[in-house]
Formats: structure tokens, sequence, C-alpha cells
């Protein structure tokens, strides 16, 4: 019982400072270790609204992301178009919850942005609209994996999964799985780590949303394999302070665009 009660005080901690990171209400002097992670996910109807998107992101908008020394800024469009439609994602780290709340305001100032991206924003009608609808996820890193990753060149498809929890505690003591041991167990199974964030705005919270990447699918499924068959997973699954963590998880397969700057 004291055990659990300390994880519970830890957990409104860390409840606390993530209500003051969103707000904007730490102090100048807080530690800004781990990355602010923004995904943003294009939703697209048809392969022209696809091209209106690509062509904003390659000429303007990773480019101005570029200029304003983000420290990484990866793009990507669907494996498996047929089943995931055409969608495009893009995942930006930042080094601070200010880098990431003055990033929009920096690319109005950026007369080489607002020139490259002049007619997409300058579309006429709804019918001309370049995509559906822009959703967003921001997410603080794991104290495990502050900092988003560049894979080797090697490593083609990228696996991006969502964890969802049935309470913000089992979504905090899952977060906690991933820093106390499971990402170690990741790392000597082949789960290549790109980023794992711990979603504080954003659809299905509580939650969590982590990328992979891997040469091709075969590797994909001969490493997940290792990793359930490890006898340090199975151990760490059955403690009993990490069952019921996970109540639904959503994966996605995706592959780099060639302008991408992860």
């Amino acid at each position: 019982m004291e055990g659990m009660n300390t994880q519970l005080r830890n957990f409104l901690v860390c409840l606390a400072v993530v209500a003051l990171t969103v707000t904007g209400a730490i102090s100048g002097h807080a530690n800004h270790h781990e990355q602010i992670i923004a995904l943003f996910q294009y939703h697209i109807k048809d392969a022209e609204q696809h091209a209106k998107v690509d062509a904003h992101l390659k000429e303007a908008l990773v480019p101005g992301l570029k200029r304003q020394g983000v420290p990484s800024v990866g793009v990507f469009e669907a494996f498996d178009k047929e089943k995931d439609g055409h969608s495009i994602w893009m995942a930006a780290s930042f080094n601070s919850i200010e880098d990431y709340m003055a990033f929009p305001s920096r690319l109005v100032e950026d007369s080489e942005y607002v020139e490259a991206a002049s007619d997409y924003h300058a579309l006429p009608t709804k019918n001309d609209r370049a995509y559906e609808r822009l959703e967003i996820t921001l997410m603080k890193a794991f104290s495990g994996w502050p900092k988003t990753i560049k894979p080797g060149a090697d490593k083609k498809l990228f696996e991006l999964r969502n964890y969802e929890s049935f309470s913000a505690y089992k979504g905090y003591m899952k977060v906690m799985m991933f820093n106390e041991g499971e990402i170690d167990i990741f790392n000597r199974t082949g789960l290549h780590g790109v980023f794992f964030g711990d979603v504080i705005a954003g659809k299905d919270m509580p939650n969590l949303v982590y990328m992979l990447a891997f040469e091709d699918m075969e590797e994909r499924d001969a490493n997940w394999k290792k990793f359930v068959d490890h006898p340090d997973w199975k151990a760490m699954a059955g403690m009993e302070q990490y069952k019921q963590t996970v109540s639904k998880i959503h994966q996605t397969f995706l592959i780099e665009k060639p302008y991408s700057s992860l």
C-alpha cells in the first residue's frame, strides 16, 4: 500500500507539472530536458489534396521549421494507402513548449515562408481546400527517451503506435513501465525507437504515442516476436502495478517522404 501511495503522489505531481507546462506557466528556469513532440495529421480525401499538402510541406513549412532550428521534422504517408488513405503525418520535435507555441508567429515573420506558402493559404473556397481537417497531438517525450532519434538509412518502414489507457493513473503507470525497463527491452530485441511521447493535448486521452523504424515488415514481425517472447518482458508484464495499463492499441504503418528531415 505504501508503494501504491508513493506512485499515486508521483502521478499527481506529474499531472500538476503537465498542467503548468501546457498553460505556459513554467518559469524561465524550468528544465526542458525532454522535447515537446507535435504530431500533425492532415486528414486528406484524395490524391489532389495530398499533392497540395505535400507541396506546402516540402516547399514551405519544413524549410521554415528548419530555419527556426527545430531539431527534427519527419514527414510520412501511409504504407498501405488502400487501408489508411491519403493522409500525411508530420512529427516535429521542439526543445521546449515555448518554442512550439512560438513557431506560428515566427513563420508569419519569415518572408521566405510567406512567399512559398502564399498560394496554399490563398485557396479561395472550401471546394479548393488542401485537406479535410488537421489533427494535432501534443506530447512530452519520455524521460527514458527524451529526444527524437534519427533512424539508420536502412530503416524504411515506420510503425506509429497509440496506447490508450482507461484512466489517467493507468496511463501514468504505462509511461513508467516504459521508462523503468520496457524501452531497454525494446533496444535489446531490435524494436528501433524514433520517439516516445506522453500525450498532453489531443484525442484519445489518456494515451501515449510512439514510433518505431524497421527495414521492412519481415524485420518488424521477427523483432516483435523476439520482444513478446523475451523473459524480461514476460516478467515485467506480470508485475501487478503494470497490469491493465493499456485498454486499446492503434497502429499505422508509414513510409517517409523524401524531403523529411527526421
